[in-house]
């Protein structure tokens, strides 16, 4: 009989068994868009939950073995040009995804509550001699490989778990920050890559750590060479939104305790002035975003400038807020879009605290947000394009202020002759709204319901767009995925002009479906709000949005939204959905007949797409499985005595002989994976049929083949090569 410890062992030599670096892996090869945890899921979910639930009490053993195989590939040097070279990086944020997984488990099995606002881990849960051990095979990946031609996804993978590492093991990972702060103070600047100090941004500040870094900054800013400065002032910039961000309890706690701050921000304020005054005139733009943060860590003078105080408003802290707002109403467009980034700032800031603590943040923002809104949402001179921050505009006036934004704000957006980028900023601050859980201050998703139809429209209207577009293309013999075709650079001007639109309207529809699979609600909304604020119910809104679905996952359009729109076709069919698409009392009803028109027109697609790829028809086959099996089970615990309408059984007969067709088309597939999920996908139908006691109607196709399907099903076949 196996220990833990071995049986451990065997889970860990068996995640790195499938590794695409050292296999072939199904997912990897069907998969439209690569996600670690969804490898995790679907490839290795045992191994997975085991190595997770080992992590809860062992955790040392788990960072151990798994560290150690990451050490593993960080041997592999493989050229961006090498095939291997993406599954290398596949492999890498693979593993780190479980360790992040394993970090999280074993911390929520630790805390103590020490405070209203505070926890403390009950103990000392990673020795720092195996946190160290593994954030130096992190820091070889971030930072020491002989090219830096990983991808974005890794090095979002190597902060991500850093930030863990440093949540319950702070000084291991700090103290290479000190190394590098001292390297830079002594001038051994040969010694260290200046992309190191990025590290300093990925750390886990509480409010003690936040303090700590600024007097060490604040001791060495006269000895920082100007080449570090402003690399310095963008870390640690970030340094302090994290610590508002995962300890926002904490600077709200700061900020209704009206106490002044450990680290002495307004001191390194007056430091990083002098640093910005000292370089040319053209570049002191890049200190503002830091100076700004350093203000919002020194609540008394916040409050001073926001009850518009005249000794404050004279002072250099004051001077610098009424320079933002006068360069904002500038023409240098670098320092426009600057200037912004600060107010926003303050106004993102101040969602962090309650309206009614009467904060300096929250009596400043009201005049910042008169001031920035009519430029920024301005539909005939669009002011700025840098859609995040735009997008954390709009998301912060939600928040302090949600009747306004819904109306006035959104309006903008949603104007038939706004900027495509209007509204790609308000679904993607929709999506940010509905992922995030809010402070109990901050309104919810639910808020912005009103919309959801305007939203959804934006969708429908889009996706139409882009299918006819691909329609056209394909007409001319152009060939491939629309996604393909935008990135062609051999077209004409015009063309391109076209192009370019497209592709905006490809990431607006993909954006939309995150938005529905992170809040189904909100796609469900099937009323308007009339002009006597009362609400207006649309028949047929909920049918419009089924049968739109099932043209999102044809891949003719990019991969990324083939992998949204299944993503939200799965999420949308969970039984807590189910019950939500339609009224109580016709819920079966109304099931059967969205789900046949959804699959009706799924099974079409099966049918008549030519040239079909198998990966292609493998995540077909995983989607269509999904969803018969969650049809299932719903009419396991939903399904009584109702008997269907002619209309909705007619509907639901027709949906399944064509599923039904589509399936034995691809039965003889030479392909046993395709065979085997197609064997899968017509026991689901059996199921159903018995379900619904329709075993014995021989007008029914699947019933009549019923039972040589069951007999063959059970020998796992049914066509014979």
């Amino acid at each position: 009989m196996q220990t833990h410890g071995q049986m451990l062992k065997v889970m860990c030599q068996r995640v790195k068994n499938f590794l695409p670096l050292f296999t072939d892996s199904t997912y990897c090869s069907t998969c439209v868009v690569f996600v670690a945890s969804e490898f995790l899921e679907q490839t290795i979910p045992h191994e997975r939950e085991t190595i997770v639930t080992f992590s809860k009490t062992r955790l040392e053993s788990v960072l151990l073995i798994l560290g150690k195989i990451l050490g593993s590939l960080t041997e592999k040097n493989y050229s961006p040009q090498d095939p291997q070279f993406e599954k290398l990086e596949q492999s890498f944020v693979i593993l780190m995804e479980l360790l992040i997984q394993s970090l999280e488990a074993s911390y929520k099995m630790s805390y103590e509550e020490i405070g209203k606002y505070q926890t403390k881990f009950k103990k000392k849960i990673v020795s720092d001699q195996i946190a160290n051990e593994v954030s130096k095979i992190v820091y070889n990946i971030y930072f020491m490989r002989e090219h830096d031609s990983f991808t974005e996804m890794v090095h979002k993978y190597c902060g991500v778990l850093f930030t863990r590492i440093s949540h319950a093991n702070y000084e291991v990972v700090y103290s290479k920050v000190t190394t590098i702060l001292e390297k830079i103070q002594n001038k051994l600047t040969e010694e260290f890559k200046s992309n190191e100090l990025k590290l300093i941004q990925h750390l886990d500040y509480d409010q003690q750590k936040l303090s700590g870094l600024l007097t060490k900054i604040t001791l060495l800013a006269g000895e920082i060479p100007k080449v570090y400065q402003i690399p310095i002032v963008n870390v640690v910039r970030q340094g302090i939104w994290n610590w508002i961000d995962y300890h926002p309890e904490q600077f709200t706690e700061f900020y209704r305790s009206g106490k002044k701050m450990q680290g002495n921000p307004e001191i390194l304020f007056q430091k990083i002035l002098d640093w910005s005054t000292s370089v040319k005139k053209k570049v002191q733009y890049q200190y503002w975003p830091l100076l700004t943060m350093l203000l919002v860590l020194c609540p008394k003078i916040i409050l001073q400038i926001g009850t518009n105080d005249k000794n404050i408003l004279k002072s250099a802290t004051g001077k610098f807020v009424e320079n933002l707002k006068k360069i904002f109403k500038g023409k240098d467009q670098k320092k426009v879009q600057t200037s912004a980034r600060c107010l926003i700032d303050f106004c993102k800031a101040a969602t962090y605290v309650a309206k009614s603590d009467q904060t300096g943040l929250r009596l400043m923002v009201p005049k910042i947000q008169e001031l920035v809104a009519p430029k920024l949402l301005n539909q005939k001179k669009l002011l700025i394009t840098d859609v995040d921050l735009l997008v954390d505009f709009l998301v912060s006036s939600f928040r302090l202020t949600p009747t306004e934004t819904t109306k006035e704000h959104y309006n903008a957006c949603l104007h038939p002759n706004s900027s495509p980028i209007f509204k790609l900023v308000l679904i993607k601050g929709l999506v940010q709204i509905a992922q995030e859980k809010p402070l109990e201050w901050n309104p919810s998703i639910e808020k912005t319901y009103s919309r959801a139809v305007d939203v959804k429209q934006i969708f429908y209207e889009y996706l139409d767009s882009l299918r006819r577009l691909h329609t056209n293309q394909l007409s001319m013999g152009k060939i491939g995925s629309l996604k393909s075709l935008t990135n062609n650079s051999n077209i004409k001007k015009k063309e391109r002009e076209q192009m370019e639109l497209a592709n905006m309207q490809m990431i607006i529809v993909e954006e939309s479906l995150k938005l529905f699979s992170a809040d189904p609600d909100f796609a469900l909304v099937s009323y308007a709000i009339n002009s006597n604020n009362e609400k207006k119910m649309l028949s047929g809104e909920i049918k419009i949005l089924f049968t739109t679905l099932p043209q999102c996952i044809d891949n003719s359009l990019s991969n990324e939204i083939t992998h949204e729109g299944i993503n939200f076709l799965k999420v949308l069919h969970k039984s807590e959905y189910i019950l939500k698409w339609g009224t109580s009392d016709k819920i079966v009803e109304t099931f059967f007949e969205l789900n046949s028109m959804a699959l009706y027109i799924f099974a079409n697609q099966i049918i008549d797409t030519q040239k079909v790829t198998q990966e292609k028809i493998v995540l077909w086959l995983n989607l269509l499985l999904d969803i018969l099996r969650k049809r299932n089970k719903f009419l396991i615990g939903h399904l009584k005595d109702e008997v269907l309408s002619g209309r909705i059984k007619l509907t639901h007969d027709q949906a399944n002989t064509r599923i039904e067709n589509a399936l034995l088309m691809l039965l003889c597939n030479s392909d046993p994976i395709i065979v085997t999920q197609t064997v899968e996908c017509i026991d689901c139908l059996c199921q159903e049929l018995k379900l619904l006691n329709e075993i014995n109607n021989t007008k029914n196709t699947i019933a009549a083949s019923y039972q040589n399907y069951k007999k063959n099903v059970s020998n796992g076949k049914i066509c014979d090569k």
